[in-house]
């Protein structure tokens, strides 16, 4: 589920590690570690091989302190993104860099609202795996010629659970960066309109 920007996929960390831990987890870790600095913040990350304690990859990130908080826990998260993409292709998406680490550079940049659409991926990561995998289903089901609507209220039901706030933050057109893709975006359409239909004959 990478983020599109101008044509490359930048995987998130939250989903690079989730793969790792699925596919690669009982064979290898992840461990940080911080690199002394006087006026920056340097952190590194390594993959280790469980049974040989053999350093598999690694991956390192540099932020400098500009006032703002979490420096730490942000150059952290895109050193581990480095290092897992450095590990595995599969980690990776088509760019070493991750999509953490890109709105940093875009933060440069003033795209605020990139900025805050990735930040809304990252702290409602596990809301937003429940909605595509439900609307998965529910296409794999339509596709079939079977009744996918069990499926598309359970999407619709975690998507409207987000609030308006962030469902705003987040419906954003995959072609600038969003994290649904076109189908996903017309078939929660599909399920609101659904839905408005069926409690409107309801009421009738």
């Amino acid at each position: 589920m990478p983020i599109q920007l101008q044509g490359k996929e930048y995987k998130l960390v939250a989903e690079r590690l989730t793969a790792f831990h699925d596919n690669f987890g009982d064979n290898y870790c992840i461990n940080t570690f911080v690199i002394p600095a006087n006026d920056s913040c340097i952190m590194g990350a390594k993959i280790i091989d469980r049974n040989s304690g053999e350093v598999v990859a690694t991956g390192h990130a540099q932020n400098f302190y500009t006032g703002k908080d979490k420096v730490m826990e942000k150059t952290e998260t895109t050193a581990c993104g480095r290092a897992l993409a450095l590990f595995h292709k599969d980690l990776m998406g088509s760019e070493i860099a991750s999509a953490d680490e890109i709105a940093t550079w875009v933060q440069h940049g003033n795209d605020q609202a990139l900025l805050d659409h990735v930040a809304a991926v990252r702290e409602h990561w596990e809301s937003i795996v429940v909605i595509k995998e439900s609307l998965t289903v529910a296409e794999n089901y339509a596709l079939a010629d079977k009744d996918n609507w069990t499926y598309l209220e359970s999407a619709l039901e975690a998507w409207r659970e987000l609030g308006e706030d962030v469902m705003k933050v987040l419906w954003r057109a995959p072609s600038k960066g969003g994290i649904f893709t076109t189908l996903e975006r017309k078939l929660l359409d599909e399920a609101s309109t659904e839905d408005f239909k069926r409690r409107k004959a309801n009421d009738a």
